[in-house]
């Protein structure tokens, strides 16, 4: 089975594949000086000569959904989107399909969630397909579990905290034996109090993760520069690989 992943941006990756081999990738780069139609027409352009040269067997696609880029990139990417699907099926008809971020990848790599960071991706993509690189990024993976370790600490923390918090509520509304004012007074201070706790581990949380995914960016320029397998292409690579296994699904 010979197909293509696309994810589409200013900067779009693209990955070839024959079964479960990584035969060529690339990005398609939009010119920053042309206006919005040379844009879209250029892409076209583009992206139809690849096709017709890659000759793939299908196109899976990155779908587009609204999420914290806001209104105006989703309308861009809406259009490059458009415009891949037309492309994409005036050469392949239907086999063209699309698959939206959290689906595609919860369904390609091994390891990964439905809110997986692009660094994440990038190094599953270089895991699965044992691609070399220079440095000894060893100590990564140690980092890496070390980070999700702390974070599962806090997770585990706020959850106890919840649950002491709900057994609290618990009690304010027993018709057996029910508490007194005074308890009831004493009872509400202790849900208040675990309510703030569990909302500064939540931001801590927040601010541990915003961090370490800062840390994270240098690794993922080494990693582009030494392979080049930038983030778009690894996501190009997710997005086909959803579609491949989907198909070998139905096949089998």
């Amino acid at each position: 089975m010979r197909y293509v992943g696309l994810d589409l941006a200013s900067c779009s990756g693209w990955a070839l594949f024959e079964d479960d081999k990584l035969l060529e990738r690339g990005t398609i780069q939009l010119i920053s000086g042309m206006d919005l139609p040379q844009k879209l027409h250029y892409f076209h352009l583009e992206l139809t000569n690849l096709l017709t040269r890659l000759q793939p067997e299908y196109c899976f696609i990155e779908d587009v959904i609204l999420a914290i880029s806001g209104a105006k990139t989703l309308a861009y990417l809406a259009r490059l989107n458009g415009v891949a699907i037309n492309a994409a099926f005036s050469i392949l008809q239907e086999r063209v399909k699309l698959y939206d971020p959290p689906y595609w990848k919860s369904h390609s790599y091994d390891g990964l969630s439905g809110m997986a960071k692009k660094w994440q991706i990038q190094l599953a993509v270089i895991k699965h397909y044992n691609i070399p690189i220079t440095g000894n990024f060893e100590p990564v993976e140690k980092t890496v579990s070390d980070f999700d370790n702390i974070i599962d600490q806090y997770r585990d923390q706020t959850n106890g905290f919840r649950d002491e918090s709900n057994k609290l509520k618990s009690k304010l509304n027993l018709k057996r034996n029910p508490p007194t004012e005074s308890e009831k007074h004493a009872i509400k201070q202790q849900i208040k109090e675990l309510e703030k706790t569990i909302a500064s581990n939540k931001q801590t949380m927040k601010d541990v993760q915003k961090q370490f995914d800062k840390s994270m960016v240098k690794m993922s320029n080494d990693i582009a520069a030494q392979t080049g397998m930038t983030e778009n292409i690894c996501d190009a690579c997710g997005v086909a690989y959803c579609g491949y296994k989907e198909r070998l699904n139905v096949q089998n």
